[in-house]
């Protein structure tokens, strides 16, 4: 399932959770499960070869919980939409 939106959205909060760590992108990596590089693609926004669920296990790594709210939409819309709290 692709979630589009998303994975920006991850990538946003990841950012945010790795810089207030102060952990270094071989730190990150580490604890990413992902060499160097793939880090510092993640840190400019180049998202390429990374799943939405993929970004879901590295925020789970870095502490987070990620929840997925299902839900019918609202009568007045005419589709649904996909929002990322965080």
């Amino acid at each position: 399932m692709i979630l589009r939106g998303v994975s920006g959205e991850c990538r946003s909060i990841q950012h945010s959770f790795l810089l207030e760590r102060h952990l270094t992108q071989t730190e990150a990596a580490e604890l990413l499960g992902i060499d160097q590089p793939k880090v510092s693609a993640l840190m400019r926004g180049k998202l390429t070869g990374f799943s939405t669920e993929r970004c879901f296990r590295f925020l789970n790594a870095l502490g987070c919980d990620v929840e997925i709210v299902v839900k019918r939409k609202s009568k007045s819309g005419a589709s649904g939409k996909t929002k990322v709290i965080a």
